[in-house]
């Protein structure tokens, strides 16, 4: 029995897995039916889909060319650290590349040396992380006349206007508090042991300056 399952590609594209061996597109027709082609360079051979659901195949794979076990295992690694990006986007990508590097092989039945070998570095897939991590953050504005503020940092919880001015000039000016910081009474706490320490330190200090710069 063909067994298919379905992994995504670098664009998040989706793609057959069937028996181990990843198929391409060749092409997709309105209707929802799929024609793909064996991802292996010089292999012919097809499959069809239908609502990801497989209609047919036809498999005649030799011993030249097995399953692609190290590039599903590189392939869904990639994916798991882009998903947890997405998930925590303030957690930072070395970590993350690690976290899911440990997770991975301590959940795995197989040699480690052999899955770790199978794992991408660090270096080639952190770029395709950066990239997920900057369509979630806005780009870092030029100047302060390029903010754009979110209607949502505009307001509290409770729905009050969160910006008390903003002059919209070039060398801009934005205010951020609530009115009622401003009219309820701040009290100010002095201590006045605290202040008499300085104060006897002070003078204490002050006529020998008085004395070493005359």
């Amino acid at each position: 029995m063909n067994e298919i399952q379905w992994i995504k590609t670098s664009r998040d594209r989706e793609q057959p897995i069937i028996n181990g061996h990843i198929f391409k597109i060749k092409e997709r027709k309105p209707n929802g039916r799929a024609y793909w082609i064996c991802n292996y360079e010089g292999c012919n051979e097809r499959a069809v889909t239908n609502d990801k659901v497989l209609v047919s195949v036809n498999l005649n794979h030799d011993e030249s060319h097995p399953p692609e076990k190290s590039e599903i295992t590189k392939r869904v690694f990639r994916n798991k650290c882009k998903a947890e990006v997405v998930k925590n986007p303030l957690k930072s990508v070395p970590r993350i590349y690690t976290e899911q590097r440990i997770a991975i092989v301590n959940n795995t039945y197989e040699n480690p040396d052999d899955l770790i070998s199978s794992l991408p570095v660090y270096q080639s897939i952190k770029s395709t992380l950066y990239n997920v991590k900057r369509f979630i953050f806005p780009h870092q504005p030029h100047s302060r006349s390029d903010l754009i503020i979110d209607e949502r940092w505009t307001k509290t919880h409770d729905g009050r206007d969160f910006i008390l001015a903003d002059d919209n000039t070039n060398d801009r000016i934005i205010i951020f508090g609530t009115l009622s910081f401003f009219s309820e009474p701040v009290i100010l706490k002095i201590t006045l042991f605290s202040w008499t320490a300085h104060l006897n330190h002070a003078l204490k200090f002050l006529p020998k300056f008085i004395q070493f710069t005359a």
